[in-house]
């Protein structure tokens, strides 16, 4: 395994986690109205990348 591949990026924590959130909310509280769980489908990664920008990149060591 290369050096770059055993770093963990929280950004990508933050991306799927806010993409799986909102899926999953979308899912379970809101499956009778489509357009609810189109715009929690939609919003999670939205909100993932927002987070994602805002987090630092890992450090070079």
């Amino acid at each position: 395994m290369s050096e770059s591949e055993k770093k963990f990026d929280p950004r990508l924590l933050a991306f799927f986690g806010c993409t799986i959130l909102g899926v999953g909310l979308g899912f379970c509280f809101f499956p009778e109205r489509l357009f609810v769980f189109i715009g929690c489908t939609i919003a999670g990664p939205g909100i993932g990348m927002l987070l994602a920008a805002y987090l630092p990149p890992p450090k070079a060591d």
